[in-house]
């Protein structure tokens, strides 16, 4: 994809914008609707891929007290989401910020939100000069 593709930032057009605007509005509605683009996921293409890796890890790592998966906003979201509340089309109600940690307990039949989007590190980090 090349600047005229843009759907954020300097390079956006109206049409392309439009064009994002209308399949966020299947999205919302729609699991199986992919995201714009070029080997693009659908909502239930990443509710699958991630809830199918957390089975895996689960099953692969079934002694260990703590599992850790490191993963950008979109997948973060659809995933909590999924696991949370069984809907992944339910992921825009959860906030990610940047480098932000999840924490999630799973007690062999469902899973409990802990701690969601917590940036705290990032501001004491900023204090301390790093």
């Amino acid at each position: 994809p090349g600047p005229e593709d843009a759907i954020r930032g300097p390079d956006a057009t109206e049409e392309t914008v439009a064009k994002l605007e209308s399949c966020d509005a299947k999205m919302r509605v729609d699991a199986t609707v992919p995201w714009p683009g070029p080997e693009a996921e659908s909502t239930q293409d990443v509710y699958d891929r991630g809830t199918d890796t957390v089975s895996q890890l689960l099953d692969d790592y079934s002694s260990a007290l703590n599992v850790c998966i490191v993963a950008h906003g979109r997948f973060n979201k659809i995933l909590l989401a999924s696991l949370l509340w069984q809907s992944p089309l339910e992921y825009r109600r959860i906030e990610q910020g940047n480098t932000c940690i999840n924490v999630v307990d799973f007690d062999g039949d469902s899973y409990k939100e802990v701690l969601i989007s917590y940036v705290d590190h990032i501001e004491r980090e900023k204090d301390e000069g790093r």
